[in-house]
């Protein structure tokens, strides 16, 4: 039974050992990919949340740091879930580790997919970090925790899926910056993180 268990398994071994070395390799510089985003959130939090929020009106019938927390519990879904497929996948690329890896029983699939579950935990980890911090400012009114928990991982899916294009097709570390100034960063601030957007003017509003 149990040789029979490990046959079962044998072809995911790859998938596996490919998820766990990404996981480990974000986890060896925590510092820079967990505890940085979560200080620049909490920083975010103190002062929408404790300084303006105190000072500003009720934003649809919840405060301004109610308002607030859910876009910035996603913003930092959203740029660490992209940063880890696209760091990860184009830092391969340049050091020529990617040779090492296309040379391994790793199918395409489960490389999209070890890629991609790593870097969702890496932004569902920031994103439950910074909500647990923003219980401090205010609390959440949760009228479905399954919707808002199915919307953070569908966002981090989509957000990993489209660093491994970027990865794939940058030049240089420049262009990955492109795309996190001119596509991530608009969606955020244009995307009613601050703010709600039906103030925004014609044709954003």
């Amino acid at each position: 039974m149990d040789l029979d268990l490990k046959q079962r398994f044998y072809p995911w071994l790859p998938f596996f050992t490919l998820l766990r070395k990404e996981i480990l390799r974000f986890g060896r510089v925590s510092t820079q990919t967990l505890l940085a985003p979560i200080v620049t959130a909490g920083l975010y939090l103190f002062v929408f949340g404790a300084t303006l929020g105190e000072r500003l009106s009720i934003v649809e019938g919840f405060s301004y740091a109610q308002f607030v927390i859910p876009g910035l519990i996603m913003m930092g879904i959203i740029n660490n879930s992209f940063a880890n497929t696209s760091s990860s996948l184009f830092m391969s690329r340049y050091l020529g580790g990617i040779v090492d890896l296309l040379v391994t029983p790793v199918s395409p699939p489960q490389f999209i997919m070890a890629y991609t579950l790593a870097a969702m935990l890496r932004g569902l980890l920031v994103g439950s970090v910074v909500w647990l911090i923003s219980t401090m400012f205010a609390s959440l009114p949760w009228d479905s925790p399954i919707l808002g928990l199915l919307m953070a991982m569908l966002a981090s899916f989509m957000f990993a899926q489209f660093g491994l294009i970027a990865a794939i097709y940058a030049q240089s570390f420049d262009t990955i910056s492109m795309y996190t100034s001119f596509l991530i960063m608009p969606l955020i601030f244009l995307g009613g993180v601050f703010y709600p957007i039906s103030i925004l003017p014609e044709p954003w509003g």
